[in-house]
């Protein structure tokens, strides 16, 4: 065994506890000796109750509390006082440091009364206090001086020791202030050393690092105290040469001192050596159980480094496989950005596909009414015809007989028309006329015929027919014949497209100039035509209640680009005489017609009537073999050229007096519907004023494209155009308003403001008709 350690076995537990009591001596004489050497006042009956705290107080509370005085107090007596208060110790708890340093702002009254207090409260607690007053005196006269500072530091070598103070300040310690001592915790808490230690366990799995920088520390702080132990080491032998020396000087003061003297000086070195060695007892036991500190912080400290090393290293694969994980998130994250993005495109395209189909839905929706009220009216018709076929008194073969002979003539109407057609595009290339007196109205297709043209000559007829057709429905009784006549128009467009899908191995498409113009001619021609679709059948399914000139601006528009897609790809030269041989084949045929034996002669003649009267509403060919050439018999060459040729004689003058004259009458009568609106008339004279208007703007508009059909430059049609749209829109306007109003009911503002914006629309649009008209005739 070490001599440390056989240094720690002899240490006694008794030494201790007679160290404790001596220090108590020292600090109970030194306060006496105080509180003599100021005058003191009365006892305070007040002080009462601060005495009652500290015998609350715990042995350990009151040792420190009794030597943190009796610091303040050698601090105070001091000659040379380098600081001003207590300097902290580490050791110490910082709620006792900051108690210390607090001692030195009290007065010296209230100094000697915590004095005072103290000091009663050691001769309560330590009763033989009080018996050796005197002894005590009489020895801190010899050794004071040394003997005090001495134990003082060995009183604070114990404490930071741990050996002496099982208990500690804790944070709910109260320090006393001005004679006012309070209740502390009791909780027993370990040694600074081993709290540390404690503490320090339980931070090594937070934080390895910060468990290595504190090892170290409390290494040097432990090199630091085996240092310190050594001084103290050092400072005893010293003082035991002191005692030697003193002992000799008490031999030599034997000789001239009395005996007693002499006896109680040997009692004070006595009790002198007797409390040097217990200080050397203390600092062995403490340097041993330092150095047991010291070589268990090793062990945990090497353990912990270890530790730290083997955390380290599962930290790092801990790292690399996040790392790792990391990566693919992020890759899975792009993956899904990218999904994203794509789901958001479809959800786009969904969107607009959906749109789509409820546009298309409810053109569906309308589409099945138009068939359910087509099958109620053919539900209609067969209820009718049963009840005819009920009523009919004539037999079932007779009936057989005239559907046989309706169907002839059908057939035989269509084949007139066909060889009408082709007739008509034949004769527009021969040079020799057949006509006995020349037409008022000649139409020059010869600069629209080339080798290589597209458009055959019998399409484009079939479309004039078709239009003349249509127009005639439209202003006919019978509203439901504008759907076959349209039909017959859409039958005519299909083969000019026909015309141009056969012939696109042609020169013409492969001149980019020219195919881009053919495309948009081509798509121009389909909307065109939707267009005259739909007024066609808002003309016929509403009875005639939608102007006739909706339908006439429609069928301008297709023909219009029909016009310019022909002056584009050109018509293909007639072949006279296949298409002559084919008409005297079809003519024989018609002569000698296959009909049922059992049709009577009067069933021919009814339908030789009917057929000279189909071929004369529908042929452009005239009566060769007669010489009367009525007016009436005039070929139908355009869908409106005829017709301004007999009204204006291609003169633009006499147009533009008819449009000022009916923009002065709608002038007129817009000035009267206003006044009729600021007076509050009633819904019926109001109806009355908007239908004289709406007839004057549908003849305007109906000159307007007679005008337009002539006019040879594109952007002054455009325009006229786009005014005539105008003032069309402005009659449904009108009519729509005045269609849901009842008579005789008063209207309220809206109404007013709605029909007096459509006639101040009314009276812009024919204004700026006429003055394009008139900048129009003077360019010219």
């Amino acid at each position: 065994m070490s001599y440390q350690d056989n240094r720690a076995k002899v240490f006694d537990r008794s030494m201790v506890n007679h160290l404790e009591e001596k220090t108590n001596i020292i600090y109970h004489a030194a306060f006496k000796q105080f509180l003599k050497s100021n005058v003191k006042k009365e006892f305070d009956p007040r002080n009462t109750k601060a005495r009652e705290k500290l015998t609350y107080l715990s042995k350990q509370q009151f040792y420190e509390l009794s030597t943190d005085v009796y610091d303040e107090l050698i601090r105070r007596q001091a000659k040379n006082i380098d600081t001003s208060f207590l300097q902290p110790n580490e050791s110490f708890h910082p709620k006792r440091n900051q108690a210390r340093q607090k001692l030195s702002t009290l007065s010296i009254s209230r100094f000697l009364d915590l004095l005072g207090d103290v000091s009663f409260e050691l001769e309560r607690r330590f009763p033989e206090l009080a018996e050796n007053v005197t002894t005590s005196s009489k020895c801190s006269d010899i050794y004071a001086e040394s003997y005090t500072h001495s134990l003082s530091d060995s009183t604070s070598t114990l404490l930071n020791s741990g050996l002496l103070v099982p208990k500690t300040f804790h944070p709910n310690t109260i320090i006393p202030n001005k004679s006012v001592m309070v209740e502390e915790g009791s909780d027993v808490e370990l040694s600074p050393i081993k709290a540390s230690i404690s503490s320090n366990s339980f931070r090594l799995d937070a934080a390895s690092q910060e468990l290595s920088r504190s090892l170290d520390k409390k290494t040097d702080d432990y090199n630091l105290r085996l240092k310190d132990m050594d001084y103290h080491e050092n400072k005893i032998n010293s003082k035991k040469q002191t005692i030697n020396d003193r002992t000799e000087s008490i031999d030599n003061m034997r000789k001239n001192e009395s005996t007693i003297d002499y006896e109680y000086r040997i009692v004070s070195l006595q009790n002198k050596i007797l409390s040097l060695e217990s200080q050397l007892n203390v600092v062995n036991v403490k340097l041993s159980e330092s150095e047991q500190e010291l070589s268990l912080i090793k062990k945990t400290y090497e353990k912990n480094v270890e530790d730290e090393i083997q955390l380290r290293k599962t930290l790092e694969n801990n790292l690399k496989e996040l790392q790792q994980s990391n990566k693919v998130l992020n890759e899975e994250i792009q993956i899904l950005n990218k999904k994203q993005d794509t789901l958001n495109k479809n959800n786009e395209k969904y969107q607009l596909l959906l749109v789509n189909y409820e546009k298309l839905k409810f053109e569906m929706e309308e589409q099945q009414q138009v068939t359910n009220e087509v099958k109620r009216e053919a539900r209609e018709f067969l209820k009718e015809m049963k009840s005819l076929s009920e009523k009919e008194t004539c037999s079932w073969q007779q009936i057989e007989t005239l559907s046989q002979q309706v169907s002839f003539l059908q057939d035989e109407v269509k084949e007139w028309k066909n060889q009408y057609s082709r007739a008509k595009s034949q004769l527009l290339g021969l040079k020799a006329t057949s006509y006995t007196q020349p037409l008022k109205f000649k139409t020059n297709y010869e600069d629209c015929i080339e080798e290589h043209g597209i458009i055959s000559n019998i399409a484009i007829t079939t479309f004039q027919i078709a239009i003349d057709d249509l127009l005639h429905a439209g202003r006919s009784l019978e509203h439901r014949n504008v759907l076959d006549a349209m039909k017959d128009v859409i039958v005519s467009i299909k083969s000019i497209n026909m015309d141009l899908e056969d012939n696109k191995h042609k020169s013409i498409f492969n001149d980019p100039q020219k195919s881009s113009a053919i495309a948009k001619l081509k798509s121009r021609m389909s909307a065109t035509t939707n267009n005259l679709m739909i007024a066609s059948k808002n003309h016929a399914l509403n009875k005639g209640l939608s102007p006739v000139s909706l339908l006439d601006a429609a069928a301008f528009h297709l023909t219009a680009t029909v016009v310019e897609l022909v002056k584009l790809v050109k018509l293909q030269p007639p072949t006279i005489t296949d298409s002559l041989e084919e008409l005297n084949n079809n003519f024989d045929d018609i002569k000698k017609p296959s009909i049922n034996p059992s049709l009577t002669q009067t069933d021919l003649d009814v339908s030789e009537d009917k057929t000279l009267e189909i071929l004369s509403k529908n042929t452009d060919i005239p009566d060769i073999c007669s010489t009367n050439t009525d007016t009436s018999k005039m070929p139908k060459t355009s869908v409106l050229k005829a017709v301004i040729d007999s009204d204006f004689d291609n003169n633009l003058d006499d147009f533009k007096t008819f449009l000022e004259t009916k923009t002065e009458d709608i002038v007129e009568l817009i000035q009267s519907l206003l006044s009729s609106i600021r007076a509050d008339a009633q819904i019926k004279k109001l109806k009355d004023h908007m239908s004289k208007i709406t007839n004057i703007v549908q003849s305007v508009v109906s000159k307007t494209f007679q005008v337009i059909a002539i006019e040879n430059d594109e952007n002054l049609r455009e325009k006229i155009s786009t005014i005539v749209n105008g003032l069309i829109s402005c009659c449904s306007r009108s009519e729509e308003l005045l269609s849901d109003k009842i008579e005789n009911i008063n209207i309220d503002k809206s109404f007013k403001q709605k029909l007096a914006g459509i006639a101040f629309d009314i009276a812009k649009q024919t204004k700026e008709l006429l003055r394009t008209i008139n900048g129009d005739n003077g360019n010219a």
